[in-house]
């Protein structure tokens, strides 16, 4: 695929942007729907491509609650693994302190 692609489908409209990382599908699950399936990532690495496509300067909780109105109970389930598969898995500086912040401020 090239750096980046938009296709207008039938369902709408997609924008594919590449994303510089070690492993693709760390914390991507495979999902299945009718007679198909697809890849989705868990909440934080999704968070986390966003803050690399975007180059957002988040390193805390704050921007999430309220740039995105993502509440903080959404992150109750994320271990400290997943934060340092996370982490290692980025090569951005920018994506490792938003990673960084956002765990020191859910305390895990």
């Amino acid at each position: 695929m090239a750096r980046s692609s938009s296709y207008k489908t039938a369902v709408g409209d997609f924008d594919y942007r590449r994303v510089i990382q070690e492993q693709f599908y760390d914390d991507v699950d495979c999902m299945a729907a009718d007679d198909s399936s697809f890849f989705m990532a868990k909440p934080l690495k999704a968070l986390c491509d966003y803050v690399y496509v975007y180059k957002k300067a988040w390193a805390s909780v704050d921007p999430l609650k309220k740039s995105l109105r993502i509440e903080e109970d959404v992150f109750a389930g994320i271990k400290g693994e997943e934060f340092d598969r996370l982490c290692s898995n980025y090569y951005s500086r920018r994506v490792k302190a938003f990673i960084k912040g956002v765990r020191k401020d859910l305390g895990v």
